[in-house]
């Protein structure tokens, strides 16, 4: 999972920036971290992508939906901030031979290289 974090300083005037070691985790009923987010460094206003390795919780269906919220802790353990609640699926759905079925997976990446590969025109 791919979690995109915002620093807003919570006063226009003041310019808080995110420094040590942090890590990022998924707090859900329906998933599991199994490999927190880290974050070094964040300055006042800017933005990161952080990725976060999650699976199934005991009991949730493949391709169900599930509320989660994102958790920031620091190097001590200590939750310094919070998500609201968003809406995630829990592991990737089943595939049936629909377009349904077809509209939730992506396509490999080495699928969308050998298309941007081809659609040149100089490729040999």
């Amino acid at each position: 999972m791919e979690v995109t974090i915002n620093n807003l300083p919570l006063v226009f005037a003041s310019s808080t920036w995110l420094t040590g070691e942090h890590t990022l985790e998924i707090n859900s009923p329906s998933l599991k971290t199994v490999y927190a987010g880290r974050l070094n460094r964040l300055r006042a206003g800017d933005q990161a992508r952080v990725k976060v390795g999650v699976i199934n919780d005991n009991g949730a269906v493949r391709g169900s939906t599930a509320m989660a919220s994102a958790v920031l802790k620091d190097s001590k353990g200590n939750i310094i901030a919070q998500s609201g609640e968003f809406t995630v699926t829990a592991g990737i759905p089943e595939y049936n031979s629909t377009l349904e079925s077809l509209a939730t997976h992506e396509a490999p990446k080495w699928f969308e290289d050998s298309k941007a590969c081809l659609s040149q025109k100089n490729f040999f």
